[in-house]
């Protein structure tokens, strides 16, 4: 199933984004409107069929420069043999905020000035050149940031951390693996129950710096 819808977007509205599955890769262009581009097909491995497309839907909603995009199972759960195997592209205004949430895959994105809200059950995180506060969840995946004005505040349960170049403060937290902070101007809260923790700051800052590993060095 490919799928290609467009929806006229204000700079400065947000793009609220929510499917069951697949990885989602949001992009910046320079038109004020959001494309939707996806492709979608069973997965052999997760026991997927044919019938597993007849079983999602879509809503859509588009008012004063906001769009919501919802792909869900029609009965509100995951129906037996329904595996599913997707990627979302997204591409958004200049300037727009984002909430991304996945129930299983990757979330990546660069070059957004907004701020970012992204949540994966099941699936890395990944974002450079955010210009804008940024909050990120996963439930077994890395995290990594290259670049953010903003605070980022990030935490998974089952992966490593690593964040760079980030003008404002940090607040960082895995479950599961090791945590490197590197050229931070604003505080830093670290916090690992399984790795070691690096911080480097980009200069003094009268912030408060807080780090605490269970089974590391620091």
């Amino acid at each position: 199933m490919n799928l290609l819808n467009l929806w006229p977007a204000n700079n400065g509205g947000t793009l609220t984004f929510t499917t069951v599955a697949g990885s989602i890769d949001l992009k910046t262009h320079d038109k004020e409107e959001v494309i939707y581009d996806a492709v979608l097909k069973p997965d052999g491995w997760l026991g997927g069929s044919a019938g597993a497309l007849d079983q999602i839907e879509f809503a859509y909603e588009n008012a004063g420069g906001d769009v919501k995009i919802t792909m869900r199972w029609k009965d509100g759960k995951r129906p037996r043999n329904a595996g599913l195997n997707g990627h979302h592209t997204l591409l958004i205004p200049t300037r727009y905020h984002v909430v991304a949430k996945t129930a299983g895959g990757k979330i990546e994105g660069a070059v957004i000035n907004g701020n970012v809200g992204a949540h994966t059950s099941g699936g890395s995180i990944r974002f450079g050149k955010v210009t804008g506060n940024l909050k990120a969840r996963t439930s077994g995946g890395t995290i990594s940031l290259e670049g953010v004005t903003g605070n980022a505040d990030v935490e998974t349960s089952g992966g490593s951390i690593k964040i760079g170049n980030v003008d404002g403060d940090v607040v960082a937290h895995t479950s599961g693996g090791s945590i490197q902070v590197v050229a931070v101007s604003g505080g830093v809260k670290g916090s690992t129950s399984g790795g070691s923790i690096r911080a480097e700051l980009a200069r003094q800052s009268s912030q408060p710096i807080e780090l605490n590993t269970s089974g590391g060095s620091i």
